[in-house]
């Protein structure tokens, strides 16, 4: 599946670049010919204006004498011809200076009819190579003299060839572009992906897990009822039973209580509070379930107060000593302190157990992660996940140090200016 995503966003990042300039390209080739015929345009009415004035000047000095100039050309250069008739009869000409190039102008100018105020685009080949031409006409009628008609020319041939040119380099530079879109879209969605195949790769372990361990207490419990079928009145099996259904109660309380915050649906109930004697209110409630008597020492200021949600501090503060008592073997010495700090309170719970591993430090607050990642391994790996959230809503910090075999000790600071929302 991750794969598939993959080369599903591959190939949409690469589609969405490619589109993009593809429409930036064919815009700008829009926009350049017809800025480009726009000002061809403009060019040819002005020079046409400019031989219908000369025209006109001599035709009424009588100057009627055939004047044909040759004007050298090139299929790489723009350039302009003009041609006069009066009368159908040429008098005035600038031409190439190649005759057969220049008949087949004559030809397409005599034999084809033109309209006055009308700009004509026209093209044909000559020497294997074809030209591009726009041709404007204005007729011109001088009293006592026959009809006279103007031509205008203009070789808009580089102008189309290097609009050609255009269109394949712009092609090429697609091409090329997309395939280095596609190189580094994926190079770029692999490192997306990378996280995103983790938290898949978590979560599978957890769906794994969450079986496990929902399964198992309810495995127990059916047990638990079979035997009292036969004993009724055991109130071992009745305490087991129960101890079982409260550990699979706190397991969804974890899981409601993430389910919520990733759906923004925690909101702090504040309140001033003695975070002191809660602390020691959670630790004796914790010894007295799980530890023998003395186990959990409170220690600290004994009047530190606070502006947060007792609810939630109070969870935070059992899931720190539950983690302690779970990974605190025998001769078990765990300590819980609580202090002012610069601008906010600190909570410190320390403890004489397994310890953690280096390289499992830096992952111990991650959702669903485990240090030890045997099937016999305690919880879903969603306490501290949950503590380090809590600690998140008020505004502050929480960070461990610990030192294999020796023991953890887990360091919380909280604001107390962090305004409520």
């Amino acid at each position: 599946m991750i794969e598939k995503i993959r080369k599903k966003l591959t190939i949409g990042y690469t589609l969405v670049i490619a589109l993009i300039l593809s429409a930036c390209i064919i815009g700008s080739y829009f926009l350049y010919r017809q800025k480009g015929i726009g000002f061809v345009r403009e060019s040819l009415n002005d020079y046409l204006q400019e031989e219908v004035w000369e025209a006109s000047t001599q035709i009424r000095a009588g100057n009627l004498e055939p004047e044909i100039y040759d004007i050298s050309f090139s299929i790489s250069s723009p350039y302009n011809f003009s041609y006069w008739f009066l009368d159908k009869k040429l008098i005035h000409a600038q031409k190439p200076n190649e005759d057969e190039f220049a008949q087949i102008l004559l030809r397409r100018l005599t034999e084809k009819e033109y309209q006055t105020g009308k700009i004509y685009y026209e093209n044909f080949k000559y020497n294997k190579q074809k030209w591009y031409f726009w041709v404007a006409k204005q007729d011109l009628s001088i009293e006592g003299r026959p009809p006279a008609e103007i031509f205008v020319l203009f070789n808009y041939t580089p102008i189309r060839h290097s609009t050609k040119n255009y269109i394949k380099y712009a092609f090429w530079v697609i091409i090329a572009t997309v395939l280095v879109s596609y190189l580094l879209g994926n190079w770029l969605v692999s490192r997306s992906m990378k996280y995103i195949e983790i938290m898949y790769q978590k979560q599978k372990q957890f769906v794994s897990d969450a079986s496990h361990e929902l399964r198992t207490p309810l495995s127990i419990m059916l047990s638990y009822a079979e035997l009292l079928e036969y004993k009724p009145r055991d109130k071992k099996l009745i305490s087991d039973i129960k101890e079982e259904i409260l550990q699979l109660n706190r397991l969804i309380d974890n899981l409601l209580s993430i389910a919520r915050y990733d759906n923004h649906k925690i909101l702090l109930q504040r309140e001033r509070f003695n975070l002191s004697l809660l602390a020691k209110e959670t630790a004796a409630s914790v010894e007295q379930t799980f530890c023998r008597p003395g186990e959990i020492t409170v220690s600290g200021s004994k009047n530190v107060v606070f502006n947060g949600d007792k609810g939630l501090l109070r969870q935070l503060l059992y899931i720190l000593l539950d983690n302690a008592v779970k990974y605190t073997s025998e001769n078990k010495h765990i300590t819980v302190q609580t202090s002012e700090s610069k601008g906010g309170v600190k909570i410190v719970v320390s403890d004489n157990g397994r310890g953690i591993a280096p390289e499992d430090v830096e992952h111990i607050f991650e959702r669903f992660y485990r240090a030890d990642k045997s099937r016999n391994a305690e919880g879903l790996g969603l306490g501290l996940s949950l503590a380090e959230l809590i600690v998140g809503l008020h505004g502050g910090t929480i960070t461990v140090s610990s030192i294999l075999n020796k023991g953890s000790e887990f360091t919380v600071i909280l604001p107390q200016n962090l305004k409520g929302k």
